[in-house]
């Protein structure tokens, strides 16, 4: 994918805790890869690039931060604050890139200019992190419900890999996490006066995240889009990150600090922390989530570390 002449760019995609950050950390001691901080909000979140370019209506309550109705002791703050720090005014020039653009995609009726305008985008956003002759790495560019090739390739993505993990740690990840307040809507969620409730919908979201993922993969090729065990990523560190070096077009991987490996050994901890029976008895739709699973490794996208 990455290529000595050129910087293509490359996304990884995952459901929380399925260990896709992993992966990023990984992907970004790549000699020719530069990160992009976050999760690309800016593209994937209602009112973003993404939804305009589709001409679906900006959303009024997804306004960059600097726009947004605060008391000016707020305000003074948060200015404060990204003013400081290189990576804060780096923050402060993107949402002002975002905006600037926003308003350039409301005006634009035809589809294909739309799409041109969020390319122009996208090249200034590299351009702001300095990605230049590298490719960028892009950590969760869209949601599973936009998951699709030609989304990817509005952000010129040549290879897309994706995280999966078994079912059974997949929710003991989240639901170990208390994630569940997040995913209802409120931090004051009563986990154990609602608990039944809080689980199903964990599961079903788990459940959604493979069958957008297999219902998905026919718009890739196998060379677009590769599928990661998270169990197999973190068995064999040096095994993996030869690997993925073979896979990038044979550059190499730096490291600093602590050994890449020794990143990847530290998250052993994490595999088998579903394997028990108060944990599966949990699940009530476990007998789907495992067939969903074995589909996606059957796949020819999957990757067998």
């Amino acid at each position: 994918m990455v290529t000595s002449g050129g910087g293509e760019d490359l996304a990884v995609q995952g459901m929380w805790y399925s260990g896709s950050s992993l992966l990023v950390d990984v992907l970004s001691h790549h000699t020719k890869l530069t990160a992009i901080p976050g999760h690309l909000d800016d593209f994937r979140k209602p009112g973003g690039i993404l939804d305009l370019v589709q001409g679906l209506d900006s959303d009024p309550n997804y306004l960059p931060t600097f726009s947004r109705p605060l008391s000016f002791m707020r305000k003074f703050v948060r200015l404060a604050f990204h003013v400081s720090s290189k990576s804060g005014r780096q923050y402060l020039r993107r949402e002002r890139l975002l905006a600037h653009f926003q308003e350039r995609l409301s005006l634009v009726q035809d589809l294909e200019e739309r799409k041109k305008v969020a390319q122009e985008w996208w090249n200034e956003l590299k351009a702001l992190y300095r990605v230049r002759e590298k490719g960028a790495l892009i950590d969760g560019p869209v949601y599973w419900s936009q998951f699709s090739q030609s989304n990817l390739s509005l952000l010129h993505v040549t290879k897309t890999f994706v995280v999966i993990r078994e079912p059974e740690d997949q929710f003991a990840g989240v639901t170990r996490r208390q994630l569940y307040f997040h995913l209802l809507g409120t931090q004051s969620y009563d986990y154990e006066r609602n608990r039944d409730q809080a689980i199903k919908h964990v599961c079903n979201r788990i459940q959604a995240y493979y069958e957008y993922l297999l219902a998905a993969v026919s718009s890739f090729s196998p060379g677009e889009l590769l599928v990661v065990k998270y169990e197999n990523l973190v068995e064999n560190p040096e095994k993996t990150i030869q690997f993925l070096g073979e896979v990038l077009d044979n550059h190499e991987f730096h490291s600093e600090g602590a050994p890449l490996s020794e990143l990847v050994r530290r998250s052993r901890v994490n595999v088998g922390i579903g394997n028990n029976s108060n944990v599966r008895c949990q699940i009530p739709n476990l007998e789907n989530l495992r067939e969903l699973h074995r589909q996606v490794t059957k796949c020819s996208h999957y990757l067998a570390l």
